[in-house]
């Protein structure tokens, strides 16, 4: 249990994350997924419920822009 405890809360740091390295609200990610603004709320609250898809956007996504951040450009 504390390992499914801590990928949920490595995945909310990431996408919040993800969310302050490209300077997005709710509404701008859910842009990009091509979903709801109530679909990243919820998967923000409960991500074990939310689609493996978009979970893996947004982990990939986020590994890209802290790749740029780190190397100064274009990863």
């Amino acid at each position: 249990m504390k390992t499914q405890y801590n990928a949920i809360r490595s995945f909310r740091a990431e996408m919040a994350g993800l969310k302050a390295l490209k300077g997005w609200t709710n509404r701008d990610l859910a842009a990009w997924l091509g979903c709801c603004e109530s679909t990243v709320s919820e998967m923000y609250r409960d991500p074990i419920k939310s689609s493996g898809r978009y979970i893996l956007l947004v982990k990939q996504l986020f590994r890209e822009e802290q790749a740029k951040m780190l190397t100064g450009g274009e990863a």
